[in-house]
Protein backbone atom coordinates (compact mmCIF):
# COMPACT_ATOMS: atom_id res chain seq x y z
CA UNK A 1 0.00 0.00 0.00
CA UNK A 2 1.21 3.53 -1.01
CA UNK A 3 1.21 6.56 1.40
CA UNK A 4 -0.74 8.46 -1.03
CA UNK A 5 -4.24 6.26 -0.61
CA UNK A 6 -3.95 6.51 3.32
CA UNK A 7 -3.04 10.01 3.18
CA UNK A 8 -6.19 11.49 1.94
CA UNK A 9 -8.24 10.79 5.13
CA UNK A 10 -5.58 13.20 6.87
CA UNK A 11 -4.41 15.74 4.48
CA UNK A 12 -6.11 18.58 6.51
CA UNK A 13 -3.77 16.92 9.46
CA UNK A 14 -0.91 19.16 11.11
CA UNK A 15 2.62 17.89 12.84
CA UNK A 16 2.15 14.90 15.41
CA UNK A 17 0.76 16.63 19.13
CA UNK A 18 3.07 15.91 22.31
CA UNK A 19 2.78 12.75 24.38
CA UNK A 20 1.86 15.32 26.87
CA UNK A 21 -0.82 16.35 25.21
CA UNK A 22 -2.68 13.19 25.50
CA UNK A 23 -2.29 12.89 29.09
CA UNK A 24 -5.63 13.92 29.86
CA UNK A 25 -7.28 11.20 27.98
CA UNK A 26 -6.17 8.35 29.70
CA UNK A 27 -9.87 8.24 31.01
CA UNK A 28 -11.46 8.54 28.36
CA UNK A 29 -10.85 5.19 26.89
CA UNK A 30 -12.14 3.81 29.87
CA UNK A 31 -15.35 5.43 29.37
CA UNK A 32 -15.26 4.48 25.56
CA UNK A 33 -14.94 0.56 26.77
CA UNK A 34 -17.87 1.18 29.06
CA UNK A 35 -20.17 2.65 26.57
CA UNK A 36 -19.24 -0.31 24.30
CA UNK A 37 -20.45 -2.58 26.49
CA UNK A 38 -24.03 -1.16 26.80
CA UNK A 39 -24.79 0.02 23.67
CA UNK A 40 -25.38 -1.40 20.52
CA UNK A 41 -23.78 0.65 17.97
CA UNK A 42 -20.31 0.04 16.47
CA UNK A 43 -18.07 2.81 16.90
CA UNK A 44 -15.14 4.58 16.81
CA UNK A 45 -12.36 7.33 17.17
CA UNK A 46 -10.20 8.28 14.84
CA UNK A 47 -6.98 10.25 15.95
CA UNK A 48 -5.79 12.87 12.81
CA UNK A 49 -2.67 13.59 14.52
CA UNK A 50 -1.43 9.91 15.21
CA UNK A 51 -2.95 8.91 11.76
CA UNK A 52 -4.91 5.87 13.54
CA UNK A 53 -7.76 5.05 15.43
CA UNK A 54 -8.11 6.59 19.29
CA UNK A 55 -10.34 3.73 20.12
CA UNK A 56 -12.21 0.81 18.44
CA UNK A 57 -15.40 -0.85 20.07
CA UNK A 58 -15.42 -4.51 20.20
CA UNK A 59 -19.19 -4.33 18.54
CA UNK A 60 -19.02 -6.79 15.44
CA UNK A 61 -20.69 -4.34 13.08
CA UNK A 62 -17.43 -2.47 12.21
CA UNK A 63 -14.87 -5.41 12.63
CA UNK A 64 -15.84 -7.35 9.62
CA UNK A 65 -14.60 -10.70 11.69
CA UNK A 66 -11.40 -9.29 13.55
CA UNK A 67 -10.68 -8.75 16.72
CA UNK A 68 -10.87 -4.56 17.59
CA UNK A 69 -7.23 -5.43 18.51
CA UNK A 70 -6.07 -6.02 15.30
CA UNK A 71 -7.84 -3.12 13.62
CA UNK A 72 -6.69 -0.81 16.13
CA UNK A 73 -3.06 -2.14 14.75
CA UNK A 74 -4.10 -1.48 11.05
CA UNK A 75 -5.13 1.98 11.92
CA UNK A 76 -6.58 3.81 8.55
CA UNK A 77 -4.98 0.67 6.11
CA UNK A 78 -8.60 -1.16 7.69
CA UNK A 79 -10.79 0.96 5.21
CA UNK A 80 -8.73 0.18 2.31
CA UNK A 81 -9.32 -3.53 3.11
CA UNK A 82 -12.78 -3.83 4.18
CA UNK A 83 -14.74 -0.72 2.35
CA UNK A 84 -16.68 -1.10 -1.18
CA UNK A 85 -14.02 -0.25 -4.08
CA UNK A 86 -16.42 1.77 -5.47
CA UNK A 87 -16.94 3.23 -1.81
CA UNK A 88 -13.64 4.37 -1.23
CA UNK A 89 -13.38 6.93 -3.29
CA UNK A 90 -16.93 8.40 -2.27
CA UNK A 91 -15.62 8.28 1.21
CA UNK A 92 -12.68 10.24 0.77
CA UNK A 93 -14.47 12.84 -1.40
CA UNK A 94 -17.07 13.19 1.45
CA UNK A 95 -15.04 13.22 4.20
CA UNK A 96 -12.53 15.98 2.52
CA UNK A 97 -15.17 18.36 1.29
CA UNK A 98 -17.07 17.61 4.77
CA UNK A 99 -13.87 19.25 6.63
CA UNK A 100 -14.31 22.23 4.19
CA UNK A 101 -17.56 23.14 5.60
CA UNK A 102 -16.48 22.91 8.81
CA UNK A 103 -13.60 25.16 7.91
CA UNK A 104 -16.37 27.45 6.99
CA UNK A 105 -17.48 27.47 10.42
CA UNK A 106 -16.34 29.14 13.71
CA UNK A 107 -14.19 26.15 15.58
CA UNK A 108 -15.85 26.73 18.37
CA UNK A 109 -19.03 25.32 16.86
CA UNK A 110 -17.47 22.23 14.84
CA UNK A 111 -18.36 20.06 17.21
CA UNK A 112 -22.26 20.32 16.55
CA UNK A 113 -21.97 18.87 12.89
CA UNK A 114 -22.21 15.26 11.73
CA UNK A 115 -21.48 13.81 8.57
CA UNK A 116 -23.76 10.84 7.65
CA UNK A 117 -22.73 8.65 4.92
CA UNK A 118 -23.24 5.16 3.37
CA UNK A 119 -20.58 2.83 2.51
CA UNK A 120 -20.04 -0.65 1.79
CA UNK A 121 -17.78 -2.47 4.42
CA UNK A 122 -17.15 -6.43 3.98
CA UNK A 123 -19.44 -8.36 6.67
CA UNK A 124 -16.68 -11.25 7.58
CA UNK A 125 -18.69 -13.66 5.59
CA UNK A 126 -17.13 -12.79 1.76
CA UNK A 127 -19.92 -10.29 1.16
CA UNK A 128 -20.48 -6.52 1.97
CA UNK A 129 -23.23 -4.82 3.83
CA UNK A 130 -24.48 -1.45 3.89
CA UNK A 131 -23.59 0.47 6.47
CA UNK A 132 -24.20 4.03 7.85
CA UNK A 133 -21.44 5.78 9.05
CA UNK A 134 -22.13 9.13 11.62
CA UNK A 135 -18.88 10.97 12.20
CA UNK A 136 -18.75 14.13 14.58
CA UNK A 137 -15.76 15.94 15.90
CA UNK A 138 -14.73 14.91 19.03
CA UNK A 139 -11.70 17.40 20.06
CA UNK A 140 -9.70 19.73 18.50
CA UNK A 141 -6.42 20.93 19.00
CA UNK A 142 -4.97 23.87 20.89
CA UNK A 143 -4.74 25.71 17.54
CA UNK A 144 -7.94 24.64 16.56
CA UNK A 145 -7.59 22.12 14.27
CA UNK A 146 -9.21 18.61 14.14
CA UNK A 147 -7.44 16.42 16.57
CA UNK A 148 -10.22 13.59 17.50
CA UNK A 149 -13.90 12.30 15.91
CA UNK A 150 -16.01 10.10 17.01
CA UNK A 151 -18.36 7.94 15.00
CA UNK A 152 -21.04 5.30 15.48
CA UNK A 153 -21.60 2.44 12.52
CA UNK A 154 -25.09 0.88 12.28
CA UNK A 155 -26.93 -0.62 9.48
CA UNK A 156 -28.11 1.64 6.86
CA UNK A 157 -32.12 2.46 6.10
CA UNK A 158 -31.05 3.36 2.74
CA UNK A 159 -29.01 1.07 -0.17
CA UNK A 160 -27.41 3.85 -2.10
CA UNK A 161 -23.95 4.21 -0.42
CA UNK A 162 -24.20 7.54 -2.39
CA UNK A 163 -25.84 8.89 0.48
CA UNK A 164 -24.81 11.53 2.69
CA UNK A 165 -25.82 14.37 4.61
CA UNK A 166 -24.53 16.91 7.21
CA UNK A 167 -27.12 17.85 9.96
CA UNK A 168 -26.54 20.09 13.39
CA UNK A 169 -27.35 19.53 16.53
CA UNK A 170 -29.08 22.69 17.85
CA UNK A 171 -31.02 24.04 14.63
CA UNK A 172 -33.31 22.10 12.36
CA UNK A 173 -30.61 22.93 9.42
CA UNK A 174 -29.88 20.09 6.94
CA UNK A 175 -27.03 19.79 3.89
CA UNK A 176 -26.65 17.20 0.89
CA UNK A 177 -23.56 17.17 -0.88
CA UNK A 178 -23.68 19.14 -4.35
CA UNK A 179 -22.29 17.00 -7.37
CA UNK A 180 -18.91 15.93 -7.34
CA UNK A 181 -19.19 16.79 -3.56
CA UNK A 182 -18.11 20.24 -4.62
CA UNK A 183 -19.63 22.10 -1.82
CA UNK A 184 -23.19 21.61 -0.30
CA UNK A 185 -26.80 22.54 0.06
CA UNK A 186 -29.17 23.28 2.72
CA UNK A 187 -32.24 21.93 2.50
CA UNK A 188 -35.29 21.43 5.26
CA UNK A 189 -34.79 19.14 8.30
CA UNK A 190 -37.52 16.32 8.55
CA UNK A 191 -40.17 17.17 11.41
CA UNK A 192 -41.85 14.30 12.12
CA UNK A 193 -45.59 14.33 13.35
CA UNK A 194 -46.87 12.38 16.24
CA UNK A 195 -48.32 9.90 14.79
CA UNK A 196 -44.94 8.85 12.85
CA UNK A 197 -42.88 9.32 16.88
CA UNK A 198 -45.70 6.73 17.77
CA UNK A 199 -44.27 4.28 15.11
CA UNK A 200 -40.61 4.85 15.81
CA UNK A 201 -41.19 4.30 19.15
CA UNK A 202 -43.28 1.07 18.49
CA UNK A 203 -40.53 0.21 16.57
CA UNK A 204 -37.29 0.59 18.84
CA UNK A 205 -39.54 -1.67 21.53
CA UNK A 206 -39.07 -4.64 19.11
CA UNK A 207 -42.99 -4.96 18.60
CA UNK A 208 -43.63 -7.19 15.66
CA UNK A 209 -46.01 -6.31 12.62
CA UNK A 210 -49.05 -8.05 13.87
CA UNK A 211 -48.29 -5.76 17.19
CA UNK A 212 -47.92 -2.41 15.68
CA UNK A 213 -50.93 -2.99 13.10
CA UNK A 214 -53.02 -3.61 16.47
CA UNK A 215 -51.89 -0.98 18.33
CA UNK A 216 -51.87 1.40 15.54
CA UNK A 217 -55.40 0.58 13.99
CA UNK A 218 -54.24 -0.38 10.97
CA UNK A 219 -53.71 -3.71 8.72
CA UNK A 220 -50.10 -4.73 8.49
CA UNK A 221 -49.90 -4.10 5.03
CA UNK A 222 -50.47 -0.56 5.77
CA UNK A 223 -47.70 -0.48 8.49
CA UNK A 224 -45.34 -2.11 6.19
CA UNK A 225 -46.18 1.00 3.98
CA UNK A 226 -46.37 3.33 6.12
CA UNK A 227 -42.88 2.32 7.71
CA UNK A 228 -40.95 2.09 4.29
CA UNK A 229 -42.39 5.90 3.93
CA UNK A 230 -40.95 7.02 7.21
CA UNK A 231 -37.68 5.68 6.63
CA UNK A 232 -37.60 7.50 3.55
CA UNK A 233 -38.40 10.80 4.70
CA UNK A 234 -36.12 10.56 7.68
CA UNK A 235 -33.11 9.08 5.94
CA UNK A 236 -33.58 10.78 2.09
Amino acid sequence: MSISEVSPFFSHAREPLSDESYKEFGICSDILASVSRVCYPSFYVVDYYRHNFFYVSDNPLFLGGKPAEEVMRLGYEYFLEQIHPEDYGVMIAVKKSAIQFLHGLPPEAWTRYTLSPNIRMRDGYGGYIMTNHRWTPMRLSPDNHLWLSFCAVTLAVDSHSSDAYISSLHNDRRWIPRDGYEGWDMVDKVRLKSDEVHLIKLAAQGLTMDDMADRLNKSVDSVKKYRKALFKKTWS
